[in-house]
């Protein structure tokens, strides 16, 4: 078998090979410098051509459908410029069951450094345990830290795999929902304005909840700063838990996208949604931003339907992701249930 960091890979239809730092689109290597100067060239033409469009209506509809279609080749490049800059810095790691308990030791701490030194990885597992009747329930590998150029705060003096503190500040004028990041009593920045939130405040109370946060990617270069986060609760060790090999993976979903395409972009450890399909009497499943991954297979979605169907409560995500020797992605996924 062979794992996902393979470079010969597949995007939106488009083929692409990543080789010294470089990502082959077509017949040419480009540099992630070169791309985001595409990128950044295709969106503005493409915002042009519609508004001038929009000027000449209603003869001006083919311009606004051309201006569209270069708007999409701007997004699409600036996607396949940060999976260049992924390639660069990120290994693979190691596939674990996000179930597990860790202690806090050195073995469980397994940072890397690119060959770009001012670039760095953390491949750490969330090292935190409670007691035995605490399992980490949602994990967050890459979420990045809002507003860090903003806090004069020195990006060198940062250390993989350190642990941040949280901070509520409910008299923000901005947000009243804000949540400050602290690195060594020193605030960093803030968690991201969405639903991760509610849950770092639900996660909060110390008591039949906790959460683990620490630093897990440092790029200098671009200023930017991301955490991983370990939500734990007393509850999990109440449910049950089913491991689902994905089914149909090689099918276009009902946007006509291919589901292999949509695989390329999952990570392990990524949340999914499981939506039950009558016609087929199957869960389909997808990610987090709702583009179809697979199925499950008949005999698995009958035992689940059984237990959740589709209105109870669950969570599943991304437990392995491989890609046979025709270069196809063959995925698991686990789902708990109670």
């Amino acid at each position: 078998m062979k794992n996902k960091s393979n470079k010969d890979m597949r995007l939106d239809g488009v083929d692409y090979r990543i080789k010294d730092g470089k990502i082959k689109l077509g017949q040419k290597y480009y540099t992630a410098k070169q791309i985001h100067i595409f990128s950044i060239l295709f969106y503005i033409l493409g915002i042009l051509i519609v508004l001038i469009s929009l000027a000449i209506m209603p003869i001006g509809i083919i311009f606004l459908l051309l201006g569209v279609g270069i708007i999409w080749f701007g997004w699409s490049y600036s996607h396949f410029r940060k999976i260049l800059l992924n390639a660069q810095t990120i290994h693979e790691q190691p596939t674990q069951d996000t179930t597990s308990e860790y202690n806090y030791n050195e073995e469980n701490l397994e940072s890397e450094t690119s060959i770009n030194s001012k670039v760095k990885q953390s491949h750490s597992k969330y090292p935190f345990k409670d007691d035995e009747d605490r399992f980490l329930r949602y994990s967050y590998y890459d979420v990045e830290v809002k507003g860090f150029g903003y806090q004069n705060f020195d990006i060198t003096k940062l250390e993989l795999d350190k642990f941040v503190t949280f901070d509520f500040e409910p008299d923000n004028p901005y947000d009243p929902n804000a949540i400050a990041i602290f690195y060594d009593d020193q605030k960093i920045g803030y968690i991201p304005r969405n639903s991760l939130q509610s849950m770092v405040k639900d996660y909060s109370d110390g008591i039949e909840h906790q959460i683990c946060g620490f630093i897990s990617y440092i790029n200098e270069e671009l200023n930017e700063v991301h955490l991983g986060l370990g939500f734990y609760s007393k509850e999990n060790k109440n449910l049950d838990v089913m491991t689902c090999k994905l089914i149909k993976t090689k099918m276009k979903d009902f946007m006509g996208n291919s589901r292999q395409d949509n695989l390329a972009m999952a990570e392990i450890g990524s949340p999914v949604e499981l939506e039950y399909s009558y016609d087929s009497d199957t869960y389909i499943v997808n990610d987090d931003t709702g583009f179809e991954l697979g199925e499950i297979s008949k005999k698995q979605s009958e035992k689940l339907f059984d237990v959740i169907g589709d209105t109870k409560p669950f969570y599943a995500e991304v437990n392995d992701l491989e890609m046979d020797d025709d270069g196809n992605y063959i995925c698991k996924i686990k789902v708990w249930y109670r």
